[in-house]
């Protein structure tokens, strides 16, 4: 388990360093990757180790973590989204707030 999350982190870190290049394709790999680990991860039963993350120093490793807590532990990844919203800009603060939009669209519906 400790493996899967070691690459989460290097993968997550690998999609901001993509997206500051302007690299897409290297950027979907980078998701892909890490929707991969999270699929392996809850396969094992061991998808809440992602909560862990929520508070490490890097903040696109947060951001990630916090999307994929949605599901498990939406009452502590949205805070830790909205304040990557409100606290930082580009790229990191756009996919914080675009997942929350789409999750609570998503609530809404059901």
């Amino acid at each position: 388990i400790s493996e899967l999350i070691a690459q989460f982190i290097q993968a997550a870190q690998r999609e901001e360093e993509a997206i500051q290049q302007c690299r897409v394709k290297a950027v979907n790999r980078q998701i892909s990757k890490t929707d991969g680990i999270v699929y392996e991860l809850r396969r094992r039963g061991a998808e809440r180790e992602l909560l862990a993350l929520l508070e490490h120093p890097c903040q696109i490793v947060r951001c990630c973590s916090a999307i994929y807590a949605l599901t498990i532990a939406p009452e502590v990844a949205m805070p830790i989204l909205e304040d990557l919203v409100e606290n930082t800009r580009g790229h990191i603060a756009a996919k914080a707030g675009t997942a929350l939009r789409i999750w609570k669209e998503e609530q809404q519906s059901e």
